[in-house]
């Protein structure tokens, strides 16, 4: 007979720390280029540089990596000087790549960040979304962060990052 507390247990925070679970997230903007193709306007996926103009649309890409789970929450922040675009059918993209589709249960656009919720994750995934620059200035863009809901132990980030809007030419500073 053997005293209860002589066996080793396991938590949750074990199996992270032993590499059982893994889970990482990518975040890449791109600014939308206007150009013709067949008589119509279509966009291209430009690399963005960090820069932009007021009016500028940027699309937001992130890839989530790891470990099928259950209940995933991504919560992207975006800069002060944006808003999102709830039109993105109005902007067809050109060689827009396979995988960026609603993937996800629920999807929340409030004032200063996406929150995307998943019943279920496979182990990739990607999300796009649009945002208009609508304020010059110079702005930090906070990382994304991407956890499931049920175990705060467990999170990745992506990359923060700068963003810079010039004022319009004879604006007001």
């Amino acid at each position: 007979h053997r005293d209860l507390h002589s066996f080793p247990t396991r938590r949750s925070s074990d199996l992270v720390q032993i590499g059982t679970m893994s889970l990482n997230l990518t975040r890449d903007y791109f600014k939308l280029q206007p150009i013709q193709r067949d008589g119509r306007i279509v966009y291209a996926l430009q690399k963005f540089d960090g820069s932009a103009q007021v009016g500028d649309v940027l699309a937001v890409h992130e890839a989530i990596n790891g470990s099928p789970q259950r209940y995933l929450l991504l919560e992207d922040p975006i800069p002060a000087g944006a808003e999102f675009i709830s039109n993105e059918e109005s902007y067809e993209i050109d060689h827009r790549p396979g995988g960026w589709f609603d993937w996800y249960t629920r999807q929340e656009f409030h004032d200063d960040h996406a929150a995307f919720f998943a019943d279920e994750f496979t182990g990739r995934q990607e999300i796009f979304y649009l945002i208009r620059i609508v304020n010059p200035g110079s702005f930090q863009i906070s990382p994304a962060s991407v956890e499931p809901m049920y175990q705060p132990s467990v999170q990745a980030t992506s990359d923060a990052l700068r963003l810079q809007v010039a004022a319009p030419a004879g604006g007001v500073q």
